[in-house]
């Protein structure tokens, strides 16, 4: 919920790099039990299958490894956090500030 007295849009692009980078950390600390060998595709059990395409560089899906897969989705995502059209980084000070120290970690 927006804390009173907050601007929406340097609220919600707080909260979606910190909600990113806690993604990436929980995922960091399981890589070592998800390997190209030990997990050969991005699937979400036997029925579904995920294949990669981000529609710019890669525009029909490929299929690829967990990892792979979660290396492009992480990129993309970085990608389109740092794309100062989708999030600027001068909304406030406040939010440079997070940026900064978050970037360092």
């Amino acid at each position: 919920m927006l804390p009173e007295g907050e601007d929406l849009n340097e609220w919600v692009a707080v909260n979606t790099v910190d909600f990113f980078n806690q993604i990436n950390m929980l995922y960091g600390t399981i890589t070592e039990f998800c390997t190209e060998e030990s997990c050969p595709i991005m699937s979400a059990g036997p029925k579904y299958e995920y294949h990669w395409a981000d529609g710019h560089t890669v525009k029909k899906p490929i299929k690829c490894s967990a990892p792979k897969y979660i290396d492009y989705l992480m990129t993309w995502v970085q990608d389109q956090l740092d794309d100062e059209t989708l999030f600027p980084s001068k909304i406030g000070d406040y939010f440079i500030f997070y940026i900064s120290i978050i970037s360092n970690l």
